[in-house]
């Protein structure tokens, strides 16, 4: 007997599988072009009849920048796939009420006023090694950002408030 499974972060690798259907968890390649970084390889979780050693995942502990920046990737792309679709539909059926029913442009604003903080610059007053960390982690939530696509979620959303303000849409909106 072995023992009792016990997961270690940093030191377990754990294979993945459905519990009804029996389909392990693996990953897809896929390459795809990136605004501004050109070709760049994703990976995609989906669910195959056999397990491979290769697609064992690692856990560990994340801190508390990333695990904060999780959950702001995840509410933000919630929030502007959302606000997309309301976009595509108000341009498709021209009803401002299906709009406003389907999106809160209050929760819309002060995410943006949010992200707006979150990706100040630090102040100019601080000392050095401080500045220069707050600078790292900058750093390191612009890259979470655009890994994740969110980037491209804001500057499709932006495109679309383009298109439909040039056709008029959004003028009772104002």
């Amino acid at each position: 007997v072995i023992g009792a499974p016990i997961i270690k972060y940093g030191d377990s690798t754990v294979l993945v599988q459905h519990s009804e259907s029996g389909l392990w968890v693996t990953s897809k390649s896929y390459e795809t072009k990136k605004k501004g970084v050109g070709k760049v390889e994703e990976k995609q979780a989906v669910l195959h009849e056999e397990g491979k050693m290769d697609d064992g995942l690692d856990f560990s502990r994340s801190q508390e920048e990333e695990s904060r920046t999780a959950r702001v990737i995840r509410k933000c792309s919630s929030l502007f796939t959302q606000f997309i679709r309301g976009l595509e539909e108000l341009q498709m059926n021209r009803r401002h009420s299906l709009f406003c029913a389907t999106v809160n442009l209050n929760e819309m604003v002060m995410c943006l006023e949010d992200l707006i903080n979150y990706f100040a610059q630090p102040e100019e007053d601080m000392e050095h090694e401080e500045k220069q960390n707050k600078l790292r982690a900058l750093r390191n939530r612009q890259d979470l950002f655009q890994e994740e696509g969110i980037l491209n979620l804001i500057l499709e959303a932006i495109d679309k408030i383009n298109v439909i303000t040039s056709q008029g849409f959004l003028v009772n909106l104002a």
